[in-house]
């Protein structure tokens, strides 16, 4: 996968990455902590792409401000619950 891959291309690799660690979950009993670990790192991992990918969003947009936010950007983020501050 190239540096920057596109939000297609990031899908599909955490899809197939959650796939792998689903089929190895599927080794071990449901009950099993082994099984539960597994299930959990998916979601961990699936829970990391997803921040990396608002952040980026998140820089991409500020850019788009010419580098900083704007009053409006602010507002639309604090409508949000966002601190802007603190993004």
């Amino acid at each position: 996968m190239n540096s920057d891959p596109s939000a297609s291309q990031r899908d599909d690799e955490v899809r197939r990455t959650c796939a792998i660690l689903e089929a190895v979950a599927n080794r071990f009993e449901p009950a099993s902590p082994e099984h539960q670990a597994i299930r959990e790192a998916a979601s961990a991992y699936t829970f990391v792409h997803q921040h990396w990918a608002l952040q980026s969003a998140y820089q991409n947009w500020k850019l788009a401000g010419g580098g900083e936010l704007t009053q409006d950007m602010a507002e639309v983020l604090r409508s949000m619950g966002i601190d802007p501050d603190v993004v």
